[in-house]
């Protein structure tokens, strides 16, 4: 009896402290983020005799009108007793919003529900510098538009577009070896210095091999005054001098202020007056869908019906009757339901950017999806895609770890819904060449002048940027572009989008071409059938 009134009590006890809550919350790396990126937010979950299964999202509400503006959600699966550290990235815009962290259980009942501190969001143009280090030695103070983290290694993300906001990160007296410094974190890096970053490291002597060995070519570790800088793609890669903290005492703030700002990341200055991505929402809404198979079956059958009405009306009455009804109606149940397909069209564009010396590839892909009736359709895209919908109403799920994302859309008909993804994807060899192959007719530019390269054909005169930014979309001077490409080509160079290229010091060629097919596939469970009608991609090629 005594053992059963333990039992009952423990038991007791449990059920009233059971609960599941948001244990730990961190907004943007280090509390911090520029407006139009993607930001970060760290949540612990924990769980306390109670187990979970279901899904954790983030509601993002516009302030003054209160609707919603993007949605996004992850798989989560909690023990009775567990808890998880999550990364979720969100998309922040440049206007006042609410953002809210909800538990969803896998029956759709809401269990908790917080309104983020979403701290305030630094300027756009400013500079922000993130030192990254064992031990916090170093006393900043903001100067001016630059401002400063400290972040210790451990906690660094694994996803690369988590690094949006951050112009220079300086890695001091770090491991960079695969034990301490993993793999995951590894790419991460690396492609955020693809997109623009520039990382500086200062090292130990004992560090002569790790990750970032194969694009330093001189020995690092000798004593200079002097940063030498690599090109990565469109960031930068530096070593620091040995005496750097020394230097650091004598020079101060002011000496990473010649380091921090790529050629690409300096054209944020320009963003707000861009109205590039609208423009372009704009073009892919102006498509129509393809014609649909149950047209293709009706007219048949109208043929057919027609011959036998015509063959039928010679007999009685009755059969006459009778066949006027049963042929629509065999043609309803046979042919509309079991073999027509719900359909959607897809209108696709795509910049692609190729990194040979990481053997990686960024994709912006915009989507523009379109149907003949309500379809309802979860698309699968690559893995680790930041997916954002230009629809309200959508529900667009965060990159998850080990899966690949989706995203649950709702097509009205005729109206055509914008997608756009955005990630970083493994590229073969084999693939290189196939890419390097169809931009042989494209432009090489190097040394802020531009050449177009036809096979067959001698190089012709190179030509400045404002030369080439009108020549880039005229078919008299490229015969290949289709109209499609012409107009996509001229919102790209109105908008000022290649300038960079002509500032940075490494060979680039630019120009259009077929990605393989099983680079960015589009796959939709269930019978819904997905069909590429328009596909177009504009590929810039780094060494």
């Amino acid at each position: 009896m005594v053992i059963f009134l333990f039992f009952l009590i423990l038991l007791v006890e449990q059920l009233a402290t059971a609960k599941i809550e948001f244990s730990e919350i961190e907004f943007g790396l280090k509390q911090c983020y520029k407006p139009n990126r993607w930001a970060i937010v760290e949540v612990t979950v924990a769980s306390q005799y109670e187990s979970f299964e279901g899904k954790i999202g983030l509601q993002v509400n516009e302030v003054i009108s209160g609707q919603e503006d993007q949605s996004y959600s992850r798989p989560l699966v909690l023990q009775s007793v567990d808890r998880r550290r999550l990364s979720l990235p969100v998309y922040i815009p440049d206007y006042s919003v609410e953002i809210k962290l909800r538990l969803i259980s896998y029956l759709g009942e809401l269990r908790l529900v917080k309104t983020l501190d979403v701290p305030a969001a630094k300027p756009l143009d400013s500079t922000v510098i993130l030192i990254v280090s064992p031990i916090d030695n170093y006393v900043d103070k903001p100067s001016g538009g630059t401002v400063f983290e400290f972040i210790a290694p451990n906690d660094l993300p694994t996803y690369w577009i988590a690094y949006e906001s951050v112009d220079l990160m300086v890695l001091h007296q770090v491991r960079l070896n695969d034990r301490y410094f993993p793999p995951a974190r590894q790419s991460a890096i690396l492609d955020w210095i693809c997109r623009g970053g520039t990382l500086l490291l200062s090292l130990d002597n004992d560090q002569k091999s790790h990750f970032l060995s194969p694009f330093i070519k001189t020995k690092p570790f000798l004593k200079s005054s002097k940063v030498e800088l690599y090109s990565i793609g469109h960031g930068r890669l530096g070593v620091l001098p040995y005496d750097f903290e020394d230097m650091l005492l004598e020079f101060g703030n002011s000496f990473f202020l010649d380091y921090s700002i790529s050629p690409r990341n300096s054209e944020v200055q320009y963003e707000p007056f861009r109205r590039h991505q609208e423009q372009i929402h704009q073009y892919l809404k102006s498509f129509k869908p393809s014609s649909s198979s149950l047209i293709r079956n009706l007219v048949i059958v109208v043929s057919f019906y027609c011959l036998l009405i015509w063959w039928v009306h010679r007999q009685t009455y009755r059969k006459y009757l009778i066949l006027s009804i049963l042929i629509p109606f065999l043609f309803i149940l046979i042919l509309i339901f079991p073999f027509t397909p719900d359909q959607i069209s897809v209108s696709q564009f795509s910049m692609a950017t190729v990194y040979r010396q990481t053997e990686r590839i960024h994709l912006k892909t915009y989507l523009g999806l379109i149907s003949k009736k309500n379809t309802e359709v979860r698309l699968k895209l690559p893995k680790y895609s930041a997916i954002r919908s230009q629809s309200q109403g959508s529900e667009a799920p965060l990159t998850q770890i080990g899966d690949k994302s989706s995203i649950q859309v709702a097509c009205d008909p005729w109206q055509m819904k914008v997608i756009e993804a955005e990630g970083f994807l493994d590229l073969k060899r084999g693939d290189q060449k196939i890419l390097l192959k169809d931009l042989s007719d494209g432009w090489q530019i190097l040394d802020k002048k531009a050449t177009l390269i036809q096979s067959g054909e001698a190089e012709k005169n190179v030509i400045p940027y404002r030369q080439f930014q009108d020549e880039f979309y005229r078919t008299s001077i490229t015969s290949t572009l289709t109209d499609r490409q012409v107009k996509y080509a001229r919102i790209i160079s109105k908008q000022n989008l290649m300038r960079h290229l002509f500032k940075e010091p490494n060979t680039k060629i630019i120009g259009w071409a077929t990605l393989p097919p099983e680079l960015f596939p589009l796959k939709s469970p269930g019978r819904t059938l997905i069909e590429i009608q328009r596909q177009d991609n504009l590929v810039i090629a780094y060494p």
